[in-house]
């Protein structure tokens, strides 16, 4: 009996090793949270301005002005500020007339520096008003107007570029010094290529509508300002096209003469003159606006036989 009993455990034994193991079923996982969570965007460094320099002569201003003459040299206007920048004006001739163009630069600090040196060094405030050598009429006249440290001065030329280093002039040879040392400062030449010309096709062939307005007066005071009672009426002035044309009136009471030039050229090369007076200028007509034209006298104001 106890051998058939441990027979019988010895079976379950056997039987229960051979059996296959079922695996315990996992504790499931609690499920994943995702995240709504989305961070503010970082906004990029805001770089910092560079400071604006400021200019060692803050009230530095250079203007050149040449007249043409009855030559047609260059005639042009020329202006460099505190900061260096360097603005041109003049007229260009082309096949389809003569016209305004412009042009612009920049100019360094150290260049500036060089404009003052040759400022001081022609000691401009010191120079006369004007210069003026009579070798001929209507010759190329020459303005230049110089601020620094709170003066103004003005100069006046005629002809342009004419002192005393190479000529018989009442000009010192330090004012033609310092224009020349303007123009290589601002490479005028090369301010006058980059020019851009413009041609009558670019106006669309459209006919002028501008006009002219003289004044003749007398400049009693020296301020170079109209003032009342200075008009000098009865002056006869003319308008001299390129073409020989001629144009005439006489100034009123109040000494203005005005002349309504619609239907021109763009462009046309046009003498305003007095006859008999000595007095001319030459201009180009615009395509539109009113060109003004002065003609002043000192005392004694005109001569006796007026026309």
């Amino acid at each position: 009996m106890r051998k058939t009993l441990l027979g019988f455990l010895l079976v379950l034994s056997f039987v229960g090793a051979c059996s296959p193991q079922i695996p315990p079923t996992p504790t499931p996982l609690p499920p994943t949270r995702v995240s709504t969570f989305t961070p503010s965007p970082v906004p990029p460094p805001t770089p910092t301005p560079m400071p604006t320099p400021t200019p060692a002569y803050p009230d530095l201003a250079i203007e050149m002005v040449r007249t043409g003459g009855l030559l047609r040299s260059a005639h042009y206007r020329l202006r460099v500020d505190a900061s260096g920048n360097v603005s041109y004006v003049s007229y260009a001739e082309t096949n389809d007339g003569i016209f305004e163009v412009k042009g612009s630069a920049k100019i360094i600090p150290q260049q500036i520096d060089e404009l003052v040196a040759a400022i001081e060094k022609a000691d401009v405030f010191a120079l006369e008003d004007s210069y003026y050598d009579f070798v001929g009429m209507d010759l190329p006249e020459m303005y230049l107007i110089i601020t620094l440290n709170g003066r103004t001065k003005r100069v006046s030329q005629y002809p342009a570029l004419r002192c005393s280093g190479d000529h018989s002039s009442t000009a010192p040879q330090a004012l033609c010094d310092l224009e020349l040392k303007i123009q290589a400062t601002v490479n005028l030449d090369r301010l006058v290529k980059l020019a851009a010309v413009p041609t009558f096709s670019t106006l669309g062939g459209t006919p002028s509508s501008a006009s002219v307005a003289v004044t003749v007066f007398v400049d009693a005071n020296g301020d170079a300002t109209l003032e009342p009672n200075e008009g000098v009426g009865g002056i006869a002035v003319q308008l001299i096209f390129s073409d020989g044309k001629v144009l005439s009136t006489y100034t009123s009471i109040t000494g203005q003469a005005q002349f309504d030039l619609s239907g021109y050229a763009p462009g046309t090369l046009i003498t305003a003159t007095l006859p008999g007076l000595h007095r001319m200028y030459r201009f180009f007509l615009p395509q539109a606006g009113t060109v003004p034209i002065i003609f002043t006298f000192a005392q004694p104001p005109l001569p006796g036989n007026l026309p």
